[in-house]
């Protein structure tokens, strides 16, 4: 979890948060920076937001957690976002190629995990072997 914790950090730090600061920030008026992130992001990201505006006083972060393609759909309709966190390339090349996005980066991957009953009665070991009818 440590690892993940630095990775949220550091994409939280360099996405390009200077330019938001400078052109959003006014006096000493709070300010929001609006991450759209992948549903499976939200713990990580949560806690490291709150180590992120400890830093940054004046700046809040808001979040929107849901499917990628929800939250690409949400952009793709005109929603404003500073930081979107997709669970799945495709949606974030999907707006790359329509000039919503900046250029995109992987800064974290997944893996997979299987998960059985704890006899494991069908006797999965990995997936492709697994009966498709118990796959969820």
């Amino acid at each position: 979890m440590n690892d993940r914790k630095s990775v949220v950090a550091g994409l939280l730090a360099t996405c390009s948060i200077a330019p938001f600061i400078a052109t959003r920030a006014s006096g000493g008026e709070a300010q929001e920076l609006v991450v759209y992130a992948a549903a499976s992001l939200r713990e990580v990201f949560q806690n490291v937001a709150l180590t992120f505006e400890k830093h940054h006083p004046n700046l809040k972060v808001r979040f929107n957690f849901a499917g990628s393609q929800d939250l690409r759909v949400q952009i793709e309709q005109g929603a404003k976002v500073d930081v979107f966190a997709s669970a799945d390339w495709k949606h974030m090349k999907l707006l790359a190629t329509q000039n919503l996005v900046s250029e995109p980066a992987v800064f974290a991957r997944n893996l997979p995990v299987l998960v059985v009953p704890k006899n494991n009665p069908a006797r999965c070991a990995v997936l492709p072997i697994c009966p498709r009818s118990r796959i969820w």
